[in-house]
């Protein structure tokens, strides 16, 4: 039996009326419950935080196993600096939702830096304020080998420093971003910024298959705004919130998306994720009121 006396106590972050299992040592230390499936299950504000114990950790395979409630308590991101070895494993959001982020550091989101793979992660509501770098689901999605996919963000992410690189989705990109969405304000105002409602700041890699429908405000003199980027360009993604260039995809009546534009833009109600497999639809113009496209997992 434990002593509750001495035993820490755990943020849960989940409805009361729900069951929830967390695995204790003798001395009332949390420990990671067994995997099923090969993911380690993640039901816990608390259990969240051990995932960035330490390199080993960030190397494992979770699975996130209802809606959590972050609870408008600080969080850290998980390896919040851009130092060390950062989130190499997986993350799979399972389609549940994370409220109430709160996160206000130099490198700010859900995740910090990510080299990994974060899927179906859906931050539901919060705020992001970061320094240097900052996106709801990371701040960096680096190495070339990070994997963002069919992920969303309604977060509001802002950044009053200079030379900040924020997005709603990821900060600065140096991997892949896939068939993921933003719907919060993402807002830089300080100099020399960038602000994308997908990506902040494109340093590399693939941006495909995404889309804003969120505000994108760069305010500070030498700073840059776009609706899908903030810098260079994506590939088959749009904003609804600006036009052409760094926006993606302009939309109007006679300028419509289709597979001969680019391939990534195929539909198909049988769509599944897989290359140019992204959209279950391209929507319609509708007589002047579009209904716009909508991802396969959507």
């Amino acid at each position: 039996m434990l002593d509750v006396s001495t035993t820490p106590e755990y943020l849960i972050g989940r409805d009361g009326a729900e069951q929830i299992v967390l695995r204790l040592a003798n001395n009332g230390n949390l420990l990671f419950r067994p995997a099923v499936d090969g993911y380690i299950p993640v039901g816990s504000y608390a259990e969240f935080r051990l995932i960035d114990a330490n390199g080993t950790t960030r190397g494992g395979t979770y699975k996130q196993e209802a809606d959590l409630d972050l609870m408008g308590v600080s969080w850290t991101p998980i390896h919040a600096s851009q130092f060390g070895t950062g989130f190499t494993g997986t993350f799979d959001g399972s389609g549940f939702a994370i409220n109430n982020l709160l996160v206000n550091s130099r490198y700010a989101g859900l995740f910090g830096f990510s080299a990994g793979t974060i899927k179906n992660v859906h931050i539901a509501s919060g705020s992001v304020t970061g320094e240097d770098q900052a996106g709801g689901v990371a701040a960096g999605n680096n190495g070339g080998t990070g994997t963002v996919i069919a992920c969303s963000n309604a977060a509001t992410v802002t950044s009053t420093r200079p030379d900040a690189s924020i997005g709603g989705v990821v900060g600065v990109n140096v991997g892949t971003i896939i068939a993921s969405y933003n719907t919060g304000a993402v807002i830089a105002t300080g100099r020399n910024s960038y602000a994308g409602g997908v990506a902040g700041y494109y340093a590399g890699g693939t941006i495909t298959a995404n889309y804003n429908t969120g505000t994108v405000t760069a305010s500070g003199s030498g700073s840059y705004a776009g609706g899908v980027l903030g810098a260079s360009g994506a590939t088959a993604s749009y904003s609804t919130t600006g036009g052409g260039g760094r926006n993606g995809t302009q939309f109007s009546g006679t300028a419509w998306p289709s597979a001969e534009e680019n391939a990534a833009w195929t539909a198909s109600s049988s769509a599944d994720g897989t290359t140019n497999q992204y959209w279950k639809d391209l929507g319609g113009w509708n007589g002047g009121s579009p209904t716009y496209p909508k991802l396969w997992w959507e």
